[in-house]
């Protein structure tokens, strides 16, 4: 698996959507991006507290794919039971031709998890990914001097195709020099660019300096390095090349970090926190009209600790540190639950429900008003953050849409009418002079013959023909952009 998996909300204030490896293809007969015959290479080298990760994927184009399955008797089916062995035999094989040194040392690889598919090819060929985790311990952890960590894939010399390599390293440790990038431009061979085909990378070695911070360095226990779950080749690996955009869209997993209470700023640390590891090819900022530029921004910008979000590459490193969090949470719902417990025992819901109602009101999380008074609209700040998650959204590659969720009150209350449109007026003009893409739910809800049937009742949220207008029109607006 590329990334951890991630909890889910079904409280919908920010979504944002995993484009993934994007792209699958309508015509099987088309060929290999990289020709029948090549052998692409993908090496991601990870430095964690325990030693060194290497995630290996090699690309199969139809003629070596076939050549594969002729020579081992395989049969091409996901959960074939031929296909384990195969695993285990190339997990060994593959492992003699990579060489993981540190400080001149060469590390033992052991291969910790591996998967392998047959997306469809040219002819009717199947072509082939194969994708292994192998992992090293290190002997001590690198604090006092840096550690040079030489990287060397020597399998299928000669073999065209597109070969990467990247290094990324987790919190707690530097990376202070480094001959291959910390980006993918292949999405680990799933999404090859077009402006890459001609000359694709020729990238097989890779020299990283990095250091531990002064930490306790994490004990390996005699079981062995933390196993690996789910899947090795991540998102999109099945599916055929060149592909199409909407079919990928509306099969991707998707990943939302909102929730109630969420604002502008918590929008935009939630995305420079995790999504600068999950680097996806779409990000969808869906701006709630009233609640977002006064009551959840104005509360917001009062915490020095969301406002430094809007500094340059500014993180946490949250994700290094999210079994506190879970724990600090725990003790926060059990003791604000216990607090109301007099009260919320007399509900009649159940009392998870309560546990979660508990959470929300001791981290502040409330729903927010109605009425917009402009004289309360930082719109300054408000076009700072949108310019910093435009920036950071389009560092790793990906794109930023501005989702424009109007109030059900607009369409009811005439009193608030005005206020409503006064803003959108300058939220619109922000986000145009950002060059954000707009996908703007206002004119698709104003035309419907009855307004009130998108709502389960006046002052709520959607009913499920509002959730699935509002789907249609994102996934259509999508769709157009991506055939541009």
């Amino acid at each position: 698996m590329r990334h951890p998996r991630w909890p889910v909300t079904a409280l919908c204030a920010l979504v944002f959507l995993i484009y993934g490896a994007s792209l699958v293809a309508p015509p099987l007969s088309l060929a290999h991006p990289l020709g029948n015959f090549s052998i692409s290479h993908y090496a991601g080298l990870r430095m964690t507290r325990e030693g060194i990760e290497v995630r290996y994927v090699l690309d199969m184009a139809e003629i070596p794919a076939f050549l594969v399955i002729q020579e081992t008797g395989i049969v091409p089916e996901l959960g074939h039971p031929s296909l384990q062995g195969y695993l285990d035999r190339q997990t060994v094989v593959l492992q003699d031709g990579l060489r993981v040194e540190v400080n001149g040392q060469r590390l033992p690889l052991q291969g910790v998890s591996s998967e392998i598919v047959f997306p469809p090819g040219a002819g009717n060929l199947p072509t082939l990914k194969l994708g292994i985790v192998y992992r090293a311990p290190l002997e001590a952890p690198c604090v006092d001097d840096p550690c040079h960590l030489h990287y060397r894939d020597s399998n299928f010399p000669g073999r065209l195709g597109w070969q990467e390599v990247i290094a990324v390293a987790e919190p707690g440790i530097t990376v202070v020099q480094s001959s291959v990038p910390a980006h993918d431009r292949s999405r680990a061979l799933t999404d090859y660019p077009a402006d890459g085909l001609r000359n694709p990378p020729q990238v097989l070695e890779a020299d990283v300096r990095f250091q531990h911070d002064r930490l306790p360095p994490v004990v390996v226990t005699k079981g062995g390095l933390p196993p690996v779950t789910g899947p090795v080749l991540g998102p999109g690996t099945a599916m055929p090349t060149p592909r199409s955009a909407f079919t990928a869209l509306v099969t991707t997993p998707h990943l939302n970090l909102g929730m109630v209470g969420n604002g502008p700023l918590l929008m935009l640390a939630g995305l420079k926190e995790f999504l600068t590891e999950l680097r996806p090819g779409v990000v969808l900022w869906v701006y709630t009209e009233g609640n977002d530029l006064t009551f959840d921004l104005n509360r917001e910008k009062r915490f020095t600790r969301l406002t430094d979000y809007l500094l340059p590459d500014h993180r946490q490193g949250l994700i290094g540190h999210q079994s506190e969090c879970d724990a600090f949470l725990r003790r926060l719902t059990d003791r604000e639950y216990i607090s109301r417990e007099t009260d919320t025992m007399q509900m009649s819901a159940p009392g998870r429900f309560w546990r979660l109602w508990s959470l929300r009101q001791a981290l502040g999380l409330q729903v927010g008003e109605i009425a917009l008074d402009s004289t309360r609209v930082d719109l300054p700040l408000f076009r700072r953050i949108l310019d910093e998650a435009r920036r950071t959204t389009g560092g790793w590659g990906g794109r930023l849409y501005f989702v424009y969720l109007p109030a059900e009150a607009r369409y009811h209350e005439d009193r608030y009418r005005r206020e409503y449109d006064w803003a959108r007026g300058q939220v619109l003009s922000i986000v145009e002079d950002l060059q954000i893409p707009l996908i703007d739910l206002h004119p698709p809800i104003s035309r419907h013959p009855d307004i009130s049937e998108l709502y389960s009742y006046r002052g709520a949220h959607f009913s499920p023909a509002g959730y699935r207008l509002v789907a249609e029109t994102i996934l259509q607006a999508l769709q157009t952009s991506s055939s541009r």
